[in-house]
């Protein structure tokens, strides 16, 4: 294992530099002072900064829930809540200073219920909102150039545990249902028109087996059809391969995770009883890592699922942040001297974090130490995001400050091999990073139900 230069060295020079400096913000963007903040961290001096606008009162990100990028990347829809009720924000215009209700519950996108899941067609011009009313979910289409609050394309009668939804395609998007809580009256297993109910599904034999909620694929121009997939597996909320080959079902406390193939029109368990947490896909679409709770004698920690050989292997001990880089190769958040005995023994012990950049067809592996002190329980709370056109990842990463546990965001460019902290503050209320589409500007989206923020900040390189 061959070890790089430390990038440490970027790190303790990281503030001075930035306040010494002094940059140039570019056109439309403005410096951070000393008390530059977000809802609740600061942000490091003399930051470019594009956007710092407030966002609705009580709004708090929903963890693992991205931004949606619509019309064309033009408008960013924040997905949070308030007090306890499901609000998607749309942000548009110069600095993004426009905004304007996207989908919420008993609103716009599910005027009848509450929102279970909710997806962007490929060019950003439609939603699709998986709706949850009394006995029954609805597939809601709503058409964003309209002022419409949308309308039904589909109906299944039930109360499932879980909804996810995927756009196969402009006019296909791929519904997965279940299991149901309780028993519902089963219907036909045929194609249905718009608003019937399609809780069954025909198995290769052509009988039709119930459906345990179910994998439905919807036709939503023209004439809408519904059109069931025989799975036997039991399912989850479903995460598509960006593809559309494969998918994984997250599992819950009740159901385990299962790995399907649209190739083959198989499930795989993934072997544990879950859940887990996807982390991403392959660029092939073949792999896919994700983040597992501990679970017996191993975890928590992040694995690479293999679609063809169907097996698990560890990437980080106990941590729960890593990518796939452009090359198909991987970069991690943890520390090479881990193991799973120690974490169980003490998993508040100290020690500095680490980058490992793996790739999977050398079987070779480098280690970058990021210099920050933290320990296996914070880094099991960490995360992780990837700007592929710049090669560049931002990481929620928790550790030890000086007068107590802290959050901090940091960027490090794998070309630059630079990593830079962008905000710190005391761990408090939530935070969503994202890169802006084809641009190397990163979004942070953080509230605590008190106050709330959308900053999008240049990152020094």
């Amino acid at each position: 294992m061959r070890r790089s230069v430390p990038i440490l060295i970027a790190f303790a020079l990281t503030v001075a530099s930035c306040a010494a400096k002094k940059p140039q913000a570019p056109p439309g963007e403005v410096l951070a002072g000393p008390a530059t903040t977000t809802a609740v961290m600061t942000i490091t001096p003399n930051m470019p900064i594009s956007t710092k606008i407030a966002t609705p009162h009580g709004l708090v990100p929903i963890a693992g829930r991205p931004p949606l990028w619509l019309l064309g990347n033009k408008e960013i829809a924040l997905v949070g809540s308030v007090d306890g009720r499901t609000k998607v924000i749309g942000f548009s215009g110069k600095d993004y200073s426009h905004s304007q209700v996207i989908a919420a519950d008993h609103d716009m996108g599910a005027p009848d219920g509450t929102i279970m899941d909710i997806a962007a067609s490929p060019n950003g011009l439609t939603i699709a909102v998986a709706e949850s009313e009394p006995g029954k979910v609805e597939v809601v289409i709503r058409d964003l150039i309209s002022a419409g609050k949308g309308h039904p394309v589909a109906t299944f009668d039930g109360s499932f545990r879980s909804a996810s939804l995927f756009w196969l395609d402009s006019g296909t998007v791929a519904l997965t249902l279940g299991p149901h809580v309780s028993p519902a009256p089963h219907a036909s297993g045929d194609d249905t028109q718009n608003g019937a109910s399609a809780p069954t599904a025909a198995d290769d034999a052509g009988e039709t087996v119930p459906a345990n909620g179910g994998l439905f694929l919807i036709g939503v121009y023209g004439a809408v059809t519904v059109r069931p997939v025989a799975l036997k597996c039991p399912l989850s909320a479903m995460r598509f391969s960006p593809g559309g080959l494969y998918a994984v079902t997250e599992g819950d406390t009740a159901t385990p995770p299962q790995v399907y193939s649209r190739l083959t029109g198989r499930c795989h368990p993934l072997g544990i009883p879950g859940p887990i947490r996807l982390l991403g896909w392959a660029p092939d679409d073949q792999s896919f890592l994700y983040a597992a709770p501990a679970i017996g004698d191993h975890g928590p920690g992040v694995f690479r699922y293999d679609t063809r050989k169907h097996r698990s292997d560890v990437v980080a001990i106990a941590s729960a942040a890593a990518v796939y880089l452009q090359d198909g190769s991987i970069l991690a958040l943890g520390n090479r001297s881990l193991s799973w005995r120690s974490v169980a023994a003490n998993p508040d012990a100290p020690f500095i974090a680490q980058l490992a950049l793996f790739s999977p067809k050398l079987d070779k592996t480098q280690v970058e130490s990021l210099g920050r002190p933290t320990s296996p329980m914070m880094l099991s709370q960490s995360a992780m995001v990837y700007s592929q056109p710049f090669d560049e990842v931002a990481i929620e990463l928790y550790r030890f400050g000086p007068h107590g546990p802290e959050r901090e965001i940091v960027t490090f460019s794998r070309p630059d091999q630079k990593a830079f902290v962008i905000a710190s503050g005391p761990i408090r209320g939530t935070v969503t990073l994202a890169w802006v589409p084809n641009t190397d500007r990163l979004l942070i989206f953080d509230g605590d139900g008190t106050s709330g923020g959308l900053t999008i900040l240049s990152p020094p390189r």
